[in-house]
């Protein structure tokens, strides 16, 4: 476990979000950058048919053609596989930028401060300030070298008067606030990369321990199916169809099928689990182990009983097993049997629904338990239903249990074929219950032909 939880960790620490960050920024610094290059070849080459055939200026011609070059160079490198390369990126991308805003200052000096020159370096700095995905402290570089330099250059060889440099106040201005402004992005930029990329990660671990627990619950599915009987017993004079619904992937219900003084007698065991889903799967397993083990020179059900309730103690988990155990004895039609706090068969014998009686306590739970036998005279033509609590006690919308209607179902569907009538069964419950169950569904049938 420990092994699995460390690659999931060292994606939330810290200097693992950063890197993650600064490639993330870079991917940005390539797509703005392109944009930027685009717009500002296309302001190069208009500024120079301007100057030179227009204005006739060509004063700027040198410049103009140096400010080009950098971002073309900076427009070729972006299509290059070299961009990967956050730090190379970040150098060519902030000389690109660099070059652009002293191109602007020098553009100040040369048209003697001109209004079009001082509104080009405002807009420069205020696009920059928006496109930016770099470093903060690039940003500071970018706009503090070539406006120093212009201010310097102004000081030295220049001195123009007051009013020229009051002009210098916007863009020296807007430059404080852009870095400002490009700082507290950043931030927030990191802030919500955090927070997105610790969301996703969890998310992502979520859903794959989510289709992992997805995957265990069926094959546990499967493995639970394979315990319980899939064909029914080939008995002369007998019949038998099973039905089997759990309330989630895996449920706490089982049932068996066990002969019995060399093939005199056919028990029928049943069992169900309290709780449900994994942990009430688990202790089922456990008795299909038990029952499986048993002594088959059992022939008396209270001493089956016995013997599973000794196995089981002190094993189920604070869980205790409800069972119903009885052998059908082929040649006098005797049903003989014991249960502990299990529901009674029900039996259909002509137009009339019988039910068995009997009293016992359940497994698991206390040591030494005694369980009474009981026998019913079984005759030909008879069929018995054998169930768990999940079918008499489903609710409906209005919470009353199916057990009122029970005789009622089983008997509208007595002459259907044996697994026809337990397909009917469990269709009358669920539109009694409108589809909803709390409970595993578990059903076995026998004909006495």
């Amino acid at each position: 476990m420990k092994r699995r939880a460390e690659p999931f960790l060292e994606t939330l620490r810290e200097p693992y979000l950063l890197q993650k960050f600064r490639e993330r920024r870079n991917k940005e610094r390539i797509y703005f950058g392109k944009i930027a290059a685009v717009l500002s070849i296309m302001a190069y080459l208009l500024a120079i048919y301007q100057d030179n055939f227009i204005l006739a200026f060509s004063d700027l011609l040198i410049i103009r053609i140096a400010g080009l070059s950098f971002t073309l160079v900076y427009f070729i490198f972006s299509f290059t596989k070299w961009t990967s390369n956050i730090v190379l990126h970040r150098v060519i991308y902030d000389m690109f930028l660099l070059s652009s805003i002293i191109h602007l200052c020098i553009v100040i000096i040369v048209s003697d401060f001109s209004s079009g020159s001082i509104g080009a370096l405002i807009m420069s700095v205020f696009a920059i300030a928006i496109i930016y995905r770099g470093a903060v402290w690039d940003l500071a570089l970018i706009y503090s070298l070539p406006i120093a330099g212009l201010i310097l250059i102004l000081v030295l060889f220049v001195q123009p008067g007051p009013e020229k440099w009051t002009l210098l106040t916007n863009p020296i201005a807007l430059s404080i606030v852009a870095w400002a402004v490009g700082w507290f992005q950043e931030r927030t930029r990191y802030r919500e990369f955090r927070w997105h990329w610790i969301a996703d990660t969890e998310l992502s671990v979520s859903k794959e321990l989510l289709d992992k627990i997805d995957s265990e619950m069926k094959l546990a599915a499967k493995i639970q199916s394979s315990l319980i009987p899939q064909i029914s017993p080939q008995v002369a004079g007998l019949s038998f169809a099973m039905f089997y619904k759990p309330m989630e992937e895996v449920g706490g219900d089982f049932f068996d099928f066990i002969e019995v003084d060399e093939k005199k007698g056919l028990g029928v065991f049943m069992s169900d689990v309290s709780g449900h889903g994994v942990p009430a799967s688990l202790i089922a397993s456990m008795v299909k182990t038990l029952v499986m083990t048993s002594s088959k020179d059992i022939i008396s059900p209270a001493e089956f009983l016995q013997e599973i309730n000794y196995k089981i103690l002190g094993l189920s988990a604070g869980n205790f097993v409800a069972a119903f155990y009885g052998i059908f004895f082929h040649k006098s039609r005797k049903f003989v049997y014991s249960t502990a706090t299990q529901t009674f068969p029900y039996i259909i014998r002509e137009n009339f629904v019988l039910q068995m009686r009997g009293r016992g306590s359940m497994l698991g739970m206390f040591p030494n338990l005694n369980f009474d036998v009981y026998e019913f005279q079984c005759e030909r033509g008879d069929r018995i239903l054998f169930y768990t609590d999940g079918l008499i006690e489903t609710l409906n919308k209005d919470g009353e249990v199916f057990q009122k209607q029970i005789d009622k179902a089983i008997l509208a569907h007595r002459d259907e074929d044996i697994r026809a009538f337990l397909s009917s069964v469990f269709e009358e419950l669920n539109r009694f219950a409108g589809g909803q169950f709390n409970d595993d569904i578990c059903m076995v049938a026998m004909d006495i032909i």
